[in-house]
């Protein structure tokens, strides 16, 4: 519980008021990508609701998205036990691969796989982790699973495997 506790913001991300701020003021921190305000802001927003899975993921994103990684951990992990979603476990298996933690990326992205089979990013993150980890054979065949499920984006498949 220690990463909830409110934690004053830094002078140059100062939000609105904390007792004042809405979930509007929240969101338009998450939108302008104001990582640090947001990430002020939620906390404050989770003292009252420390369950509540949006507010949970969206932590995890803001502190994802500043490369505190064991906070982003704990929110997303906290979130996807709450129902936050798929979004959740992908994050999540961002966060251990940006850690070169790939056995649990690998497990996260699984998660996704298992409730929205076909998931195109879920697929590429899964072909790149195998990559990093030296997997080229099981790589190539997420790719193809990744162009299969998104023909569209065949171009950013072939750059991802051009990559590796």
């Amino acid at each position: 519980m220690a990463i909830l506790r409110a934690r004053p913001c830094p002078p140059t991300h100062m939000p609105p008021p904390l007792a004042n701020s809405t979930p509007h003021d929240v969101q338009s921190a998450l939108d302008r990508k104001d990582w640090a305000a947001a990430e002020c802001l939620l906390r404050d927003k989770l003292t009252a609701a420390p369950d509540d899975p949006n507010l949970l993921f969206n932590l995890g994103v803001a502190t994802y998205r500043q490369n505190k990684w064991a906070e982003a951990e704990q929110c997303l992990l906290r979130a996807a036990d709450r129902g936050a979603g798929v979004q959740s476990w992908l994050l999540l298996g961002h966060v251990f691969a940006a850690n070169r933690r790939y056995s649990e990326a690998l497990r996260a992205y699984k998660a996704v796989l298992k409730a929205e089979p076909g998931h195109f990013e879920a697929l590429l993150a899964l072909g790149d982790v195998r990559s990093r980890a030296g997997d080229r054979s099981g790589a190539r065949e997420n790719y193809r699973q990744a162009a299969a499920a998104k023909p569209a984006d065949v171009d950013e498949i072939l750059a991802a495997f051009a990559s590796q």
